[in-house]
């Protein structure tokens, strides 16, 4: 008789049909928190005898088997979104060993999106819900790739996985936000995830950033450089409205913050939802929770005596006024 089996068998006043809460930990391989959960939830029924909790050993054992028969089924689908998410990716993105565990796979897959997507060139990955997993969409270029179908168990895992890369916090507006970096090619880049809840699920935006916005990326003529330097090389007192409602917008206001900065001028940025967090610049963020007003925050950043300020968008005519 093995150790388990003594285990299980003494005390047991029925033998061998019930299992103690350790032995179920073994059996399910699970933490005592995770049966508890199971019990909460239904999955699980547990009977308390002489302050011990006991379960059907038949029981417990059908599910073990039916976890077991999950993870196989769980690793097949993230193998074949590795491989769906290969082309294009950066060479050298090793595949998760078959033996690894789920959440290794979960991992590999998260990372081989960011580096596909920045690979190919997109502003923005969005993990949407649709009735029986989610969908992924890659933006590029202007227009929305879909790139496959999610299923529930690997939506959920991969979303829980990219919110512990960008740790979320609540805004005012209902949606949650954090910044998260991803290492390519020597380079470390930075993406803002944000959760916002819908009917279907919670819907998962990530906004990519790479790793510098020079001007002369953006498309503009020699002239028009010359003739946005020469504005921004105005003195103390600039006030630029700087939308950033899309990757785009973004992208032009980071090369300003840039050159700006580059110059050694102190600016100041006030943002209604924080889009790339720049040690560049000071940022004061007007959608966190529980914010000062528009106008405190405003007069805040003046007393900073900056030498320009960036503002996203001015929403009524109250802020127009006192920035004026």
């Amino acid at each position: 008789m093995g150790p388990l089996e003594t285990k299980i068998d003494l005390g047991d006043p029925v033998e061998g049909v019930r299992v103690d809460i350790d032995a179920a930990m073994i059996l399910l391989g699970q933490g005592r928190a995770d049966i508890y959960r199971r019990i909460k939830d239904g999955v699980l029924k547990a009977e308390k005898t002489d302050h011990r909790l006991w379960f059907d050993r038949a029981a417990v054992e059908a599910l073990a088997a039916k976890i077991a028969e999950e993870g196989v089924t769980l690793k097949d689908e993230l193998a074949r979104w590795c491989t769906v998410l290969e082309a294009g990716a950066d060479p050298g993105v090793e595949f998760a060993p078959e033996d690894a565990a789920v959440a290794d796979h979960i991992a590999e897959v998260g990372r081989r999106m960011l580096a596909t997507a920045y690979a190919s060139g997109g502003d923005d990955i969005y993990i949407d819900p649709v009735i029986d997993g989610d969908r992924m969409l890659f933006h590029v270029a202007g227009r929305c790739e879909e790139r496959g179908r999610l299923t529930p168990a690997v939506a959920t895992q991969l979303k829980t996985w990219l919110k512990g890369q960008a740790p979320v916090t609540a805004g005012h507006d209902g949606a949650s936000q954090g910044i998260g970096h991803f290492e390519r090619a020597g380079h470390r880049q930075q993406f803002r995830l944000t959760v916002v809840p819908t009917m279907m699920g919670e819907h998962l935006h990530l906004r990519l950033f790479p790793a510098s916005a020079p001007m002369a990326d953006l498309g503009y003529s020699d002239t028009q450089v010359d003739a946005l330097r020469g504005i921004l090389a105005a003195g103390s007192g600039l006030v630029l409205l700087t939308d950033a409602a899309d990757a785009w917008s973004e992208r032009n206001r980071r090369a300003l913050a840039q050159d700006l900065s580059a110059t050694g001028r102190l600016v100041v940025s006030l943002e209604h939802r924080l889009q790339y967090r720049s040690e560049l610049l000071v940022q004061l963020d007007l959608a966190a929770e529980g914010r000062p007003s528009f106008v405190e925050l405003w007069r805040a950043a003046l007393a900073m005596d900056p030498d320009a300020a960036l503002v996203d968008e001015l929403r009524n005519a109250e802020e127009t006024q006192v920035v004026v």
